[in-house]
């Protein structure tokens, strides 16, 4: 998410920006993370459109491993880029994990299982 919150700057509250703009989110940035997605939601479908497509738009730039792009450019392609869970799915940490490991997720954390 905070790799691609510069391209929400326009969504976000001036508080957010502010922080934003700051870096301020270093010593807390579950709680920034909140803050950003929090914004990002409240925006309007077009408005979270306009933000999905600057972020595929500069995957390509991204330090994700090819593979991730790829994923997430069909999950735009397969779905309204307005949505709310297609803009989900592209501001989430992604963690890999090979059989037999884990990983805690705390309680409240946005997550989900792919």
């Amino acid at each position: 998410l905070l790799s691609f919150a510069s391209t929400m700057t326009g969504l976000l509250s001036p508080e957010t920006r502010s922080a934003l703009e700051a870096r301020a989110w270093s010593e807390k940035e579950d709680d920034f993370i909140r803050k950003v997605y929090s914004d990002f939601v409240r925006a309007t479908p077009h408005e979270r459109e306009m933000v999905i497509g600057e972020i595929v738009s500069t995957l390509d730039l991204s330090p994700l491993p090819q593979e991730e792009r790829e994923q997430l450019r069909t999950i735009v392609e397969l779905h309204d880029p307005g949505d709310v869970g297609v803009a989900t799915s592209l501001l989430m940490n992604r963690v890999t994990l090979a059989p037999g490991e884990a990983t805690f997720i705390a309680p409240g954390a946005l997550h989900a299982y792919l």
